[in-house]
């Protein structure tokens, strides 16, 4: 593996280098932290033959190889970016070390064969001139919103949302951003099923995984093709009926082109949980929100009431944290 620096910081290349002895000392595992998107951080012990394992799927994926050229713009501190290393240590392709910023593609020169990104960075980037240096990119880390999946599919770069977690070593299954709204595709040779929650469960022998019963409810195409629809721990139980703060999301995303906002609930005597928007900063026109609420959602969906927050609560690596921030909205919530 050949490692070129584009402007990355000290912090950056320390966390390179302290994987990379981590990689090279003679234990057979490694020590990780899961992201805490949905409960506290917890250590992980994963095993560097299970991590090559799940590089070899994804090089064979994307085609790399020797002659490949990879993008490292997520810290080394977080599993999606120790994954990025082990391809292209796997591979024994280029490593292309930028910034961890929001643009982390403004001193790019070559073209980058795969690179991967969060959300977050994905939004910035997507119209640099520097972007369509990318053959492939991976998103993942968080769900991808309808706005950025409709505007990347207008670039000429092949990306693709993820699917996977810590205990997964890194994504399972890939979803090509385009305007058909493309399922999920596991990557061979795991396979899927759904309990009768409709919860996920993944079959991954290369991962030496058997049966592992996910949080994530979705729509089951076949063993191989699903819909992803939400988290079964942050379903909204209101009144009897259950509902996936997600999948409301994804109706109200035009209300809000520049803005964060959430679906949430609270305590209620009658309902047991009720419906609730949050908002993240001003809410510039409140009637307006309100309007396009009732037009777009049913009427067991709607809020029963909205909310802002000055910032919402974010893991380490800038993921969306429902549960604290579920927990600042009756204490710090503006109710609007």
């Amino acid at each position: 593996m050949q490692i070129v620096a584009l402007q990355s910081s000290n912090e950056t290349q320390k966390a390179l280098a302290s994987f990379l002895e981590q990689w090279k000392d003679s234990k057979s595992y490694i020590i990780q932290k899961t992201s805490g998107s949905t409960g506290v951080p917890k250590e992980i012990r994963i095993e560097k033959e299970l991590m090559m394992a799940s590089a070899r799927t994804t090089n064979n994926f994307f085609k790399i190889s020797s002659y490949s050229s990879l993008l490292l713009c997520i810290s080394p501190d977080f599993i999606g970016g120790k994954m990025m290393i082990v391809r292209a240590i796997i591979a024994k392709a280029t490593l292309f070390v930028s910034d961890i910023s929001s643009n982390p593609i403004q001193h790019l020169t070559e073209t980058i064969d795969l690179g991967a990104m969060v959300p977050l960075q994905a939004e910035k980037v997507y119209s640099h001139p520097n972007f369509h240096k990318i053959k492939n990119l991976i998103i993942g880390g968080a769900p991808v919103s309808d706005e950025l999946e409709k505007s990347i599919a207008q670039t000429k770069v092949r990306a693709y949302s993820s699917f996977g977690m810590t205990e997964t070593v890194s994504h399972i299954a890939l979803k090509i951003l385009n305007s058909s709204n493309a399922p999920f595709s596991c990557l061979p040779p795991t396979s899927v099923s759904t309990n009768s929650d409709h919860q996920l469960v993944i079959n991954a022998p290369h991962l030496s995984l058997t049966e592992l019963v996910t949080n994530d409810v979705v729509e089951l195409i076949d063993n191989c093709n699903f819909y992803w629809k939400g988290r079964s721990d942050f379903t909204i139980n209101s009144g009897g009926i259950k509902f996936q703060p997600e999948e409301i999301e994804k109706k109200l995303v035009t209300l809000f082109p520049n803005q964060h906002f959430l679906i949430s609930s609270l305590k209620d005597h009658s309902l047991g949980e009720k419906i609730v928007l949050c908002v993240e900063g001003k809410i510039v026109s409140l009637q307006a929100i309100k309007n396009g609420i009732s037009e777009i959602l049913g009427k067991y969906e709607q809020p029963k009431a909205i909310y802002s927050l000055p910032s919402f609560s974010y893991t380490a690596n800038g993921k969306l944290d429902r549960i604290k921030t579920k927990d600042r909205i009756s204490f710090e919530g503006n109710l609007q």
